[in-house]
């Protein structure tokens, strides 16, 4: 069994069950339906039932350090989340909602167990463990460790916000080619 944590935060601290997650419990809304009989539009209410397809990417909690041993940098994964997109009532993108957050080392016994897509054709079997510690994956940094925990969003957009990843990430990649020397 793999604890369910809050979406609002990272931290893993604020445990939540499944029923406690609002993006995945039914949500009711009132719109104005044309009734041809009356000729009027009429209040109605509909419910609306969470769809797993509305999840169309996993937000990953990685710390990076230094292993001293091999001289290389190396990843853990932290954590993972579910995140899907919201829109309005009018259709409009009002940004990504992390459903829950679920503490990776708990989740690996079910990774080992679940196969996965395996993009390349050499016919060996994958888990979805493997995928992760192979990172075959695509992915983009979205937030690095700093005193006022903002993410990139929070103080740039656009374009200029996938500079600043790349700019992290090549600072990654400069910190361990510093470290050695031909």
């Amino acid at each position: 069994k793999v604890t369910l944590y809050d979406g609002l935060d990272d931290e893993f601290k604020v445990p939540v069950d499944l029923e406690g997650i609002p993006a995945l419990s039914s949500q009711t809304d009132s719109i104005y339906v044309y009734n041809p009989v009356t000729e009027m539009d009429e209040l109605t209410v509909i419910t609306n039932e969470f769809n797993p397809e509305t999840v169309n990417k996993f937000r990953l909690k990685e710390i990076w350090y230094f292993n001293e041993e091999t001289s290389t940098m190396e990843c853990r994964i932290l954590g993972i989340a579910p995140v899907m997109e919201k829109y309005g009532e009018f259709g409009n993108y009002q940004g990504d909602v992390v459903i829950f957050w679920a503490y990776f080392p708990d989740l690996r016994e079910t990774l080992v167990q679940t196969e996965a897509y395996n993009p390349f054709p050499n016919g060996i079997k994958l888990t979805f463990d493997d995928l992760f510690a192979m990172r075959l994956f695509s992915s983009y940094i979205i937030k690095e460790d700093n005193v006022d925990d903002l993410r990139i969003q929070d103080y740039t957009t656009g374009i200029n916000a996938l500079y600043e990843s790349e700019r992290i990430k090549e600072e990654l990649f400069n910190f361990e080619h510093d470290l050695w020397s031909y």
